[in-house]
């Protein structure tokens, strides 16, 4: 297909042992947790307040792999700490943001506000946020400020555990020469191989982290907040629980409900 010749060897790196190498990285998984719980002692010093769930969400974009074109784009909730999407994809379009965004809006609702980065990969969801929401009550805020520190903060205990594997993984092979980032179809290959994986593992740290226990929280998980916030305020006529309680809302209201899946 790619007139590449079955008969040569391109690296003397065998698929076993690649494998290898990424379980025994990938195992490192399992230090998240404490690795979170420290995330939230170093923030200590930053004075955070939110009203209650789905009052102000934090979408971003990760950028570690972009040598390779992979982009991570991220959100969260502000109150809970609760991580509501994240995605490995190849591409920064605005488009694709709005996908994320819109997944996650489909199982939790729609965010009171939500706030972005300047970038022109968030103008989807900025303009989405004006029209749904209302364009002077501040919907859509962008900007870096200390609050953005939570997701940062994500990023951060992203790469220890999970980001970090795959920046070593495609050093080596670029080392090897079996990735030039500058021929296409090694990177279509890259992608078609690792996007996958990497979005396998996001989805085992999303469940790991939204169930570790918050030190500052009395060691609840991301998840409990998020739902005992839910329960405690179901009763309040807020933008926030109005989407997740309202009519037309069922599938954030069975998110509460019935918790992680």
């Amino acid at each position: 297909m790619f007139n590449l010749n079955r008969s040569v060897t391109y690296s003397d790196v065998t698929d076993d042992a690649v494998d290898d190498m990424i379980k025994d990285i990938v195992a490192r998984i399992d230090q998240l947790g404490s690795e979170a719980v420290r995330a939230q002692l170093r923030a200590g010093g930053v004075q955070y307040s939110v009203a209650g769930p789905n009052s102000l969400g934090h979408t971003d974009g990760n950028h570690k792999l972009i040598r390779w074109r992979i982009v991570i784009h991220g959100g969260i909730d502000g109150y809970s700490r609760l991580i509501v999407f994240l995605h490995a994809l190849n591409n920064n379009r605005s488009t694709t943001v709005m996908n994320c965004f819109l997944n996650a809006v489909a199982r939790y609702g729609v965010p009171s506000r939500v706030r972005t980065a300047h970038g022109g990969e968030n103008n989807d969801v900025y303009v989405m946020m004006n029209i749904f929401r209302g364009s002077e009550r501040g919907s859509a805020i962008r900007g870096r400020s200390p609050h953005n520190q939570l997701i940062e903060r994500l990023w951060g205990d992203m790469w220890q555990g999970l980001t970090n594997v795959y920046y070593i993984l495609f050093q080596f092979l670029e080392s090897k020469g079996i990735v030039d980032i500058d021929n296409e179809m090694h990177l279509w290959a890259l992608h078609y191989v690792y996007l996958p994986k990497i979005n396998r593992d996001l989805t085992a740290f999303i469940r790991q982290w939204n169930i570790h226990g918050l030190r500052t929280e009395r060691h609840q998980t991301p998840m409990q907040i998020f739902v005992r916030g839910c329960l405690e305020q179901q009763g309040q006529r807020t933008t926030a629980m109005q989407e997740i309680f309202g009519r037309g809302a069922g599938s954030a209201a069975e998110t509460v409900v019935q918790g992680p899946s």
